[in-house]
């Protein structure tokens, strides 16, 4: 499989429900992944499984130094991204730029947030992250700056 083909995207979106990619060739695949990643995507996100990886990621960022820290940190950044919480990402970024000064990713990540605005799919109520879906498992780790929480389904 080509550089985060097809798998990418069923990361974030449901199993079996991949409208952009249904009857296109193959090659679409790595725009469907960049519009996933830039917040352009307009199909319906698998919150399940973003909460499942935020766990992972925490629990990664919390054994971690170095290069692997600032890629958890970075990644988690974009989770709160995408649940529209760019504060919050904001906080994960500074964090992956203690861990790795000028992570590349980290920094791209970064000038997504200071362009505003949010993902696509956290501007439609029917998509949107919400505080109604059922919590992922909660790890006894807490790799989170100083000061951040996991997301909280309870509340903001």
């Amino acid at each position: 499989m080509a550089h985060g083909g097809p798998a990418a995207s069923e990361a974030v979106t449901e199993a079996g429900t991949r409208p952009s990619l249904e009857g296109r060739p193959h090659e679409d695949a790595a725009l469907l992944y960049a519009d996933v990643l830039a917040g352009r995507y307009t199909g319906d996100i698998a919150w399940h499984r973003v909460d499942a990886m935020t766990v992972i990621l925490a629990r990664i960022a919390a054994v971690s130094d170095g290069e692997s820290r600032a890629a958890a940190l970075t990644m988690s950044a974009w989770f709160e991204y995408a649940r529209g919480r760019g504060s919050r990402a904001a906080v994960f970024l500074a964090a992956a730029e203690e861990a790795v000064p000028g992570y590349r990713l980290a920094r791209l990540l970064h000038e997504l947030l200071r362009r505003g605005g949010l993902p696509a799919w956290a501007r439609r109520r029917s998509t949107a992250w919400t505080s109604g879906v059922p919590a992922a498992p909660r790890s006894a780790v807490q790799p989170w700056p100083a000061g951040v929480k996991p997301a909280s389904r309870d509340g903001l």
